[in-house]
């Protein structure tokens, strides 16, 4: 009789229980893992703490599909060197280098063969639109978690908004690795921006911020 009466309250207890687990874990878990990256309307320097990276190197490699052009392959564009106080961007195609180096109030550029320093009036915005562009994420506020899954070997959070964009966030960093725009104007585009050959937290030397003379 007893053994009766307890295998219920048993049942009971387990029901309960594993009800208030499946009711707290995803609010644990989405508070937790469930993390789009730092959005980029925050100051640079914040966007990089919360991501845990003091310095960065990556390709971004572009594919783009339309109702015109049906090439999925990604191709190289850009490469980025960003730590604290220094981003050096090179792009592919034509050659072109641009260095922001705002602890000395520098900016120079490299293009058709030629150096050149750049009259601007804020190196420290500059640098700043540049890491929050690169590091910081485009959703807007209706973001909402889609799924999870690995790419490159890099385990991601993805996110979406209603504006048509979806980011992959790699969860170790908080870092945007992968963006997708669908645009439905005149003619139908996918765009996809992918960081690639991605290098975090080493020391670079000064020589890469330089201009060479």
């Amino acid at each position: 009789m007893k053994a009766y009466l307890i295998t219920p309250c048993l049942i009971l207890l387990s029901i309960l229980f594993s009800s208030c687990v499946r009711n707290s874990s995803p609010a644990i878990y989405e508070k937790i893992d469930l993390l789009p990256a730092p959005s980029g309307n925050l100051p640079a320097k914040e966007i990089m703490d919360l991501q845990g990276i003091t310095s960065i190197r990556f390709v971004s490699y572009d594919s783009v599909v339309s109702s015109q052009k049906h090439d999925t392959a990604f191709n190289p564009t850009f490469e980025y060197y960003i730590d604290e106080k220094r981003v050096k961007i090179i792009q592919y195609n034509p050659l072109t280098i641009t260095v922001f180096a705002f602890e000395y109030n520098i900016a120079w550029n490299y293009y058709d063969g030629k150096y050149s320093y750049m009259n601007i009036p804020n190196v420290f915005a500059a640098y700043s639109l540049s890491v929050k562009e690169q590091l910081g994420s485009w959703l807007n506020d209706s973001w909402q978690f889609l799924y999870s899954e690995s790419l490159d070997g890099k385990q991601c959070q993805v996110f979406g908004d209603n504006s048509g964009l979806t980011e992959w966030v790699w969860a170790k960093y908080r870092l945007p690795i992968q963006k997708k725009r669908v645009g439905s104007g005149d003619i139908y585009q996918i765009t996809y921006t992918k960081k690639m050959d991605i290098e975090i937290n080493k020391d670079f030397p000064d020589s890469i911020f330089i201009m060479k003379n």
